[in-house]
């Protein structure tokens, strides 16, 4: 004869088992559902930055150049307004999703950029400071696989989407 304390604990048990299965279940379809749920990492500034041996040429040298980046979430205002008119504000910009930075690049110079931008960054917008005077460009945020979108500076332009041939 069965106690019935006994019987109570294996139905505890049997409770506990099928219990125990089901959040299992559970928990393996909401992980595997989650897995096309995540959320996408955040954008990137992935650039190739080159300056070739005539980068910045004055005075009939090379010389740094100081290039500026803008982080923009639209970029409709960067486009309309002149590059020397950008460098001679306070550095902010209509459409803008973060400050302006900068940096110099030396001539005969190869650096890559890989930076992480604010959510909301769709562009990046650079000028490069020339003595003749400033030259912009215009990128789109992120990565294609791990390829990096090229910048080249010339003697007194700035280009973008080149090919390895036209270098």
């Amino acid at each position: 004869m069965l106690h019935e304390s006994s019987v109570r604990a294996s139905g505890r048990r049997r409770w506990w088992k099928s219990g125990r299965r089901l959040l299992s279940a559970c928990l393996a379809l909401g992980l595997s559902g989650c897995a096309s749920c995540r959320t996408p990492p955040p954008p990137a500034l992935c650039i190739q930055l080159e300056s070739t041996e005539r980068a910045g040429w004055y005075n009939n040298e090379p010389h740094a150049v100081v290039l500026y980046f803008f982080p923009l979430e639209n970029a409709t205002a960067f486009e309309q307004t002149d590059a020397a008119d950008l460098l001679r504000g306070d550095g902010a910009v209509a459409g803008a999703s973060g400050p302006r930075t900068e940096f110099q690049i030396l001539p005969k110079e190869k650096r890559e950029l890989r930076d992480r931008v604010e959510p909301r960054t769709r562009f990046v917008g650079v000028i490069a400071d020339f003595y003749g005077g400033a030259q912009k460009a215009l990128l789109p945020i992120g990565c294609d696989g791990k390829k990096l979108r090229p910048l080249v500076l010339f003697a007194d332009s700035i280009q973008t989407d080149l090919d390895e041939e036209s270098r």
